[in-house]
């Protein structure tokens, strides 16, 4: 049975005659109705889901405690050591091998969220141990200069998701396209001046806590987020890269910030380092 209005608050016309089933029917009756009309509340709720597991046990295990580096203080990752673990290697293959056939369409809005940062964020580092493999274990000085033959590494294919190749660019579209600005703090370019990588995947029951968290964990940060310099405030540059994506930038670096966006005065941007994010 198919019914349009079913995200209306006017039932459709054969849940209504179900509602109305009368109290003479016999018990079977009514237990057969009660089961198909939770079937169809089952079907307005429940969608799908995917396994992050597996990046979630890279993640805690590689990504190291903050510390300063070239003068920012960012995350690591510990990229030798995953090209050393066969077992950890072969766990992030998985987890980015089970993007291909899986359809992200059916997951519920904080799937999503939670689908589109975690993919980003395995792909990019499944890209950087790649190319570390095929030179015999040697990681690039810079995430810029994996661009292949590509014109740019971000439009070069990194993964295959629902059956369709993928750049990093066209997950972060699809992440953008959630209309969250907060997306831009929950992925990292496997870089120094980019959001700290998170320590866990995502999680669809916890994504928004989780992305609010990096949010503040970037802009608290003078060092990459935000900087009140000889007066001054400095933003990095990903908030003029995507601005079309923050529609009243002073309003959220406010919120966030817990300051009056009256006194939000951006002057400029902080210098932004390409450099891998990687353990020494």
């Amino acid at each position: 049975m198919h019914c349009t209005a079913r995200f209306t608050s006017r039932p459709c016309p054969w849940i209504q005659l179900l509602i109305l089933v009368p109290i003479t029917a016999s018990s079977s009756s009514l237990r057969a109705t009660s089961l198909l009309q939770q079937a169809v509340v089952s079907h307005r709720v429940a969608k799908c889901s995917f396994d992050h597991s597996g990046l979630d046990h890279v993640l805690k295990k590689f990504v190291k405690t903050a510390q300063s580096v070239e003068g920012i203080q960012s995350s690591l990752f510990d990229y030798a050591a995953v090209l050393s673990s066969n077992d950890d290697l072969a766990a992030l293959q998985h987890y980015v091998a089970s993007l291909r056939s899986f359809k992200p369409s059916c997951l519920t809005s904080e799937g999503k969220r939670a689908f589109w940062a975690n993919a980003y964020n395995a792909l990019i580092i499944n890209l950087v141990l790649s190319e570390a493999h095929k030179s015999g274990g040697h990681l690039t000085k810079s995430i810029r200069d994996l661009q292949g033959n590509a014109s740019t590494v971000w439009a070069r294919e990194a993964g295959i998701i629902h059956n369709k190749a993928m750049s990093l660019e066209d997950v972060l579209t699809a992440g953008r396209s959630l209309k969250d600005p907060r997306f831009h703090a929950a992925v990292n370019c496997a870089s120094l001046s980019c959001p700290d990588l998170r320590a866990s995947a995502y999680t669809e029951s916890g994504v928004h806590s989780e992305f609010d968290e990096q949010v503040e964990k970037w802009l608290s940060n003078p060092s990459k987020g935000v900087a009140n310099k000889h007066g001054k405030m400095l933003v990095s540059h990903i908030f003029g890269w995507h601005a079309e994506d923050f529609s009243s930038l002073s309003s959220f670096l406010a919120e966030h910030l817990s300051v009056q966006s009256a006194s939000v005065k951006v002057a400029g941007y902080l210098p932004y380092n390409w450099n891998l994010n990687v353990v020494h």
